[in-house]
């Protein structure tokens, strides 16, 4: 989907600037389709990013699923926390994309 709408977007962006807000609208949906792609990927309990751990971390991914919601409350709600645990990666993941098909992020 995230792709889908990255091509939509560039063939908005070679017509006239009329098209500007949809070609915008839709590089703003993409972001979120990646922001919600790595918020998915995090290694906790509940999320499909706690499946990739080892094995060996199961223990300690009992340990912690009690608190699974308090873990991601706190990532979600404290902007420092969420810059580094979300948007950095976040950023990676969309100017990879953007450097692939030959676009610039803003």
């Amino acid at each position: 989907l995230a792709l889908a709408l990255l091509a939509i977007a560039l063939l908005v962006a070679s017509g006239p600037s009329l098209e500007a807000p949809l070609r915008d609208a839709l590089v703003l949906l993409f972001t979120v389709n990646v922001g919600l792609f790595v918020f998915n990927l995090l290694p906790i309990p509940g999320l499909d990013g706690s499946r990739l751990l080892p094995p060996s971390l199961d223990a300690w991914q009992r340990k912690i699923q009690p608190y699974s919601w308090a873990i991601l409350l706190f990532i979600v709600a404290v902007p420092a926390v969420r810059a580094v645990v979300l948007g950095v990666p976040m950023t990676f993941v969309v100017r990879g994309i953007f450097s692939i098909f030959g676009l610039r992020s803003s």
